[in-house]
């Protein structure tokens, strides 16, 4: 049973078997010392936290809150059920073939390719007491399947008869749990069906979320922004599949290239450290590598990808096109070539397909590390680190009762990731296999009904953006995309105003926003389903695709929209999703005075002669437009740009190629501006968010759709014309620098001009019918906060991890605009008051 020390979770799990709970399990040694020294910690503990705050226990603050914007309350908080209204016009009939075309979830009238068979293994029949209750789930919550248990004369058997070929090497392994590893493969290639060590508990059937059409279902265990953090936390990969539970067809090849690979290496050292040898040898190393270049070898998507977004042995890499060896077709480990593999017949890359689910589903800890808690109800398979093979020797040798002191001691003041990551480096035995941070990585969604999405290594945004210092749109939209890529590879869902939403069992945006939709299905009147503005990685997007629904995606991020676009073809959406690389902005001179501000603060040394030429002309354009407003009105000062302006032509904007929307699809697309519905708009946040809703002012008017998505991000808000002096070049950079270093005074001016463009903006939407509001995010959980302090008559008593939506009405603008986290925004939902429910 493998298991991984995490924290001081190795310490806990020591004691638990030291006093009677872990029987049959290996025993540490010193246990009544050990457990003297957790007594004392745990004593200091509660002295440290009495004395910070005059509790045992403290409760965590809220970090990083309003940036500077203070505490405004606003109005009294109110539950919404409009999200629970829009995700229940979707009712799943469970026949996704049928209704969608999509031939993914199989025919159960088929042969399914994984078949019903459980495999379990322990060294003999006489398992531990303690492991006996959660062998039982898996056949208490599976009839109909059997249950077949392998001891360790049973498995070498079955080696020596099936697999002769294996038979050498599977003795040679030095120790019983890479033998166990090995196993596990091997019984999958062989039989088929699901694997699962025996200190693992079945949470939800089988049945329920293995399809017809499968052929291997592994599951991601974590995933790190460094290679320190991965190391300290004893992982071989940044981004990790666990190996103590998967399911998988007869013969899968990926299963084939693991025992091929383990046999021809069970001698090779790959560490000077015998636990991380193991995990390289038989355990995740050697899987994740093989589940990765399957998923790219037997996806539809891999055609529509860059080449460096595969794995570097499918030609992947930033080296790949500086060989031009690789240009005419590589032999990989598996002696395939790549136009070998890419004469595939479709139906044998549908049979040989991978997916890879999120962490929730069977990589969770009892301890909920990464705040994934085994309780969340996407868990599907829950495993209990009952036992440990892993040697102290290989983890703890050359550390001293102080270091372990000093591990306790962050883990109090809040910074042990950091301590231990900080830490890694200088270990004797550091190592960690290359990167290649342009890699696309698979996930299976926990959306109705699923499909995959594929992101990013999480941190590699840092390494490719021009600054360290997230101050410009760029590095906005790069953190944005992996904020959206971590929470998909935890949750297999995504909410963009944090983690915290995500594990809720309100319905999210995308299931509202997607719900909302079926008030067009089959309509004809529907050019498109759903306009996604700032798309990234396109979850929203193949959301509503999954359901049959028509998408214009528009994504100006490079990298993400390459990984979109690859996962639209890999789940067959290729032909409902229009993805255009377009970065949309607004209209008038507030947002073109916003956007010489940007342009000059984020590229003063960038030296491009058309852009800087560009921004010269805009600035005298903007100059003699101020000139000639001001003899006009007799005023020197006017207001936002949420005052309605005539169109501006803004020749920077031009040169960058941003669109608004009203020129994009009222007139630049003539099918839609001939009446042609649009069910939803989304717009993401990328500190442009108002620009562009007021340059769709046309299609909000005339055209509009029935639901509207604002992801708002009150600090991030490109307000330029507001800070600009009577000096045109002070002007024009006005916002330049590092907004976090703005003064009190200035924050509080900012604060006070961006609660007048929200509530003009939300006015404005008010006034076109834009009636039915909500929204959440850091901003509604601050407010219900406040209304239980202070026992609000209209409080409904929700816990934190049922509730999401707060109702919004006018006067709840200033604590939208006050109580938000400076980065993830809050997103508002209005339903248009034409639009029919039901």
């Amino acid at each position: 049973m493998r298991s991984r020390v995490a924290g001081g979770l190795g310490w806990g799990v020591r004691v638990v078997n030291a006093i009677g709970f872990g029987r049959g399990f290996r025993k540490p040694r010193r246990a009544a010392n050990l457990f003297r020294l957790v007594a004392a910690l745990a004593a200091l503990a509660a002295v440290l936290n009495l004395t910070r705050c005059g509790f045992v226990l403290c409760a965590a603050g809220r970090g990083g809150l309003g940036m500077g914007f203070g505490d405004g309350a606003g109005g009294g908080y109110e539950k919404s059920t409009l999200a629970k209204e829009l995700a229940s016009l979707y009712v799943g009939d469970g026949d996704a073939e049928s209704r969608f075309g999509d031939a993914r979830f199989g025919d159960e009238n088929k042969p399914r390719m994984i078949p019903k068979l459980i495999h379990q293994t322990y060294k003999t029949r006489d398992v531990p007491d303690a492991a006996r209750p959660m062998m039982a789930t898996w056949a208490d919550m599976n009839p109909g399947w059997e249950v077949r248990f392998w001891d360790d004369a049973a498995c070498l058997e079955m080696v020596r008869v099936a697999f002769p070929e294996y038979a050498s090497a599977y003795e040679s392994l030095p120790k019983n749990v890479e033998r166990s590893d090995f196993f596990r493969y091997l019984v999958v290639l062989r039989f088929g069906g699901v694997y699962s060590d025996i200190d693992a508990t079945c949470v939800q059937p089988l049945d329920s979320w293995i399809r017809g059409s499968d052929s291997l279902v592994v599951g991601w265990e974590g995933e790190f922004g460094t290679d320190e953090m991965a190391y300290s936390r004893h992982f071989v990969r940044r981004r990790q599949v666990l190996n103590w539970a998967f399911a998988g067809a007869k013969g899968h090849p990926a299963l084939r290239e693991v025992c091929d690979q383990i046999a021809s290496r069970f001698q090779t050292t790959f560490s000077n450290n015998a636990n991380r040898d193991t995990l390289e040898r038989t355990g995740p190393g050697v899987f994740t590598d093989a589940v990765l270049r399957h998923w790219w070898r037997h996806s539809a998507g891999r055609n529509a990808v860059p080449r460096e977004v595969l794995p570097a042995s499918l030609g992947g890499g930033d080296d790949f096109w500086d060989d031009e060896s690789k240009r005419g077709g590589e032999t990989g480990e598996t002696g395939e070539t790549e136009t070998e593999t890419e004469t595939e017949t479709e139906t044998e890359t549908e049979k040989w397909s991978v997916r890879v689910m999120p962490k929730v589903s069977f990589g969770t800890h009892p301890s909920g590390e990464d705040g994934v808690s085994q309780a969340d109800e996407s868990v599907l398979i829950a495993h209990k680190y009952l036992g440990s093979w892993k040697s102290g020797k290989g983890w703890s040798a050359g550390k001293s009762w102080a270091d372990l002191l000093r591990t306790f001691w962050h883990s109090l003041v809040g910074d042990l990731a950091q301590h231990r990551a900080a830490r890694a480096a200088t270990d004797k035995w550091y190592a960690m296999p290359s990167v290649n941070p342009h890699q696309g990585y698979p996930v299976s969604t926990n959306f109705d009904p699923p499909f995959d999405v594929l992101t990013h290594l999480l941190g590699t945004w840092r390494t490719r953006s021009d600054t360290g210092v997230m101050v410009n749109e760029r590095d906005v939209e790069h953190a944005s995309t992996e904020a959206a890529g971590a929470s998909l590879t935890k949750w297999g869902r995504y909410q963009p105003s944090g983690e915290r939403d995500v594990s809720r069992r309100d319905p999210q945006t995308a299931d509202a926003l997607v719900g909302s939709l079926e008030t067009l299905r089959g309509s004809v009147d529907a050019k498109f389903h759903l306009v996604d503005v700032n798309a990234g990685l396109g979850y929203v997007s193949l959301a509503a695709a999954s359901r049959g629904f028509s998408v214009l995606a528009l994504s100006a991020e490079n990298d993400a929209r390459a990984l979109f676009a690859g996962a639209a073809k890999h789940n067959g959406f290729a032909k409902l999703i229009e993805i255009r690389g377009l970065r949309i902005g607004g209209r008038g001179e507030g947002f073109c005075r916003a956007l010489v501000a940007a342009e000059r603060t984020r590229d003063r040394d960038r030296g491009d002669q058309a852009i800087s030429g560009a921004t010269q002309v805009t600035i005298e354009t903007l100059r003699v437009a101020r000139i000639n407003r001001e003899d006009g009105a007799g005023s020197s000062q006017t207001a936002g740009f949420a005052e309605t302006r005539l169109p501006f032509a803004c020749a920077l904007a031009a040169s960058l190629g941003i669109v608004a929307l009203d020129d994009l699809i009222l007139v630049g697309d003539e099918d839609t501006s001939s009446g042609k519905k649009i069910g939803a708009l989304r717009v993401a946040s990328n500190g442009w968010e108002l620009h562009v809703i007021r340059g769709a002012a046309r299609l909000l008017t005339e055209n509009p759709p029935n639901v509207l998505v604002l992801e708002l991000a009150p600090f991030r808000l490109r307000l330029a014309d507001f800070f600009a002096s009577d000096d045109d070049d002070d002007a024009a950079g006005a916002t330049g620098g590092d907004e976090l270093l703005l003064s009190k005074n200035e924050l509080a001016r900012r604060k006070e001009l961006v609660e007048q463009e929200v509530t003009a903006t939300m006015k404005w939407l008010w006034g076109l019918g834009y009636t039915a509001v909500a929204h959440a995010g850091e901003a509604c959980d601050e407010r219900r906060r406040i209304s239980e302090k202070n026992e609000k008559p209209k409080l409904e008593r929700e816990t934190d991890e049922k509730q999401t939506w707060c109702a919004f009405s006018l006067r709840d603008v200033a604590s939208l605009c006050s109580l938000p986290h400076a980065e993830h925004p809050e997103t508002v939902m209005l339903r248009h008051r034409g639009e029919v429910a039901g």
